[in-house]
């Protein structure tokens, strides 16, 4: 398989987003709950009554507006994050689901779980060299999953991209 210089970098970002997939998750469930917590603030603060106060327009304004506008803020922000983390969370899912079962198999232990080669290799019965290779094949079909045309288009044309030829290579 030949991989061009860009190729390399989607393939390091794919690595590095899968290794971090526990702490995406973990990550959600921390917004989720960061979230809740903004609503009840916001939800909690005192009334702003105008009936009595008369209207200024200096822009100075109430300090419990303030105190609100920056939750409010602060929840969007948060909530923005949550849904990207959710919306990688979900690519993830969905490249992996698209692997045959032997690579998703050693994706996950050895980038997500970060199981060591000699224990996979006793696991899975095949040898160390071969689980390289599937993980690279299998790495390289989930960064086109998560990338798609971005690397496609990135790529020059005279690249060969893998053929049914190089995977059976790889796989027992």
């Amino acid at each position: 398989m030949t991989v061009t210089k860009i190729e390399k970098e989607f393939i390091r970002h794919t690595e590095k987003t899968l290794r971090s997939y526990k702490q995406l998750k973990a990550n959600i469930k921390i917004l989720e709950k960061e979230n809740k917590m903004l609503a009840n603030m916001i939800a909690t603060l005192p009334a702003i009554e105008y009936d009595s106060i008369k209207v200024q327009s200096s822009g100075l304004g109430n300090p419990t507006e303030k105190d609100a506008l920056k939750l409010m803020e602060r929840r969007l922000k948060v909530k923005n994050e949550l849904e990207n983390t959710k919306h990688m969370i979900f690519k993830i899912d969905t490249a992996m689901s698209s692997l045959d079962e032997i690579h998703r198999r050693v994706v996950q232990m050895s980038l997500i779980e970060g199981k060591s080669w000699v224990s996979m290799s006793m696991k899975l019965d095949y040898s160390e060299r071969q689980l390289r290779r599937i993980r690279d094949v299998a790495v390289y079909k989930v960064t086109i999953a998560l990338f798609g045309g971005t690397v496609l288009a990135k790529c020059p044309k005279d690249v060969r991209f893998m053929s049914e030829k190089d995977e059976k290579t790889v796989v027992k």
